[in-house]
């Protein structure tokens, strides 16, 4: 597999991604297991598990501090004619939960439609 990254810190240059990965937000531990995780659950299982454990990661942090991952995790691949296939590779079992606490906060803090100039 073959993956590059755009920066806005490195002016959007082509940067190429060792196996194709790029890990956001960084987990250096996760990083390091990626080859492993590819072995023992194949490609698309260990973008689950990755993920999965960036969650538990992220969750063991401060409020405050959280990236907040969690929802679900959709996959886009891309074949060499170019088409292409999106699915949901997985749903985080605390989904529902994440969304009805979004939805709250959203209704919190948008201003209602007629309220806006």
């Amino acid at each position: 597999m073959i993956g590059f990254a755009y920066r806005s810190t490195n002016n959007f240059v082509s940067e190429r991604l060792v196996n194709g990965f790029a890990i956001k937000p960084a987990a250096a531990d996760v990083r390091e297991r990626l080859d492993e995780l590819i072995q023992h659950h194949g490609l698309i299982g260990a973008l689950v598990e990755a993920m999965r454990l960036q969650k538990q990661i992220d969750d063991a942090l401060d409020p405050s501090a959280r990236v907040g991952i969690g929802g679900e995790i959709h996959l886009l691949t891309l074949d060499p004619t170019g088409r292409q296939c999106v699915w949901t590779a997985h749903q985080f079992p605390d989904f529902n939960e994440g969304y009805a606490s979004a939805l709250e906060r959203l209704s919190r803090e948008t201003p209602p439609p007629n309220s806006i100039p």
